[in-house]
């Protein structure tokens, strides 16, 4: 696609994982997302199912961190079902459309005017 950079969204790889059964180890996801500098949409499939999973991650070029703040995933969804809606006028609002797509819109209810303000106090709200 192609489609302009954002300031903070500069690529979106997306990953396609065949599994052998509907677990999946989130501890591989972290591992995976803080070696990669790239915003990864997952896309896993089992059997006739499908399950996205994104990050909130904050790539800095200056200091070469990635923080990873949460981990999004979408419930099983048949192969058939659109769930993913790809678009935006730059990544960085492409990669907000299909976050809150995977997140079944649930940062709606966050206050905030930025995703990472929305994102923020979602953590926060689940921690208490």
């Amino acid at each position: 696609m192609n489609i302009a950079k954002g300031k903070l969204v500069e690529e979106i790889e997306v990953f396609r994982v065949e599994l052998y059964d509907y677990e999946i180890d989130d501890s591989v996801l972290y591992t995976i997302e803080e070696n990669i500098p790239y915003h990864i949409l997952f896309v896993f499939e089992y059997i006739n199912k499908r399950k996205y999973s994104l990050s909130y991650k904050e790539v800095s070029r200056e200091t070469e961190t990635i923080t990873i703040h949460r981990i999004f995933q979408s419930d099983w969804v048949s192969k058939n079902e659109a769930l993913l809606k790809f678009s935006g006028i730059s990544l960085d609002n492409m990669y907000e459309n299909i976050l809150n797509n995977i997140a079944n819109y649930e940062l709606d209810i966050f206050l905030g005017d930025t995703l990472k303000e929305r994102v923020l106090n979602s953590i926060d709200y689940e921690k208490r």
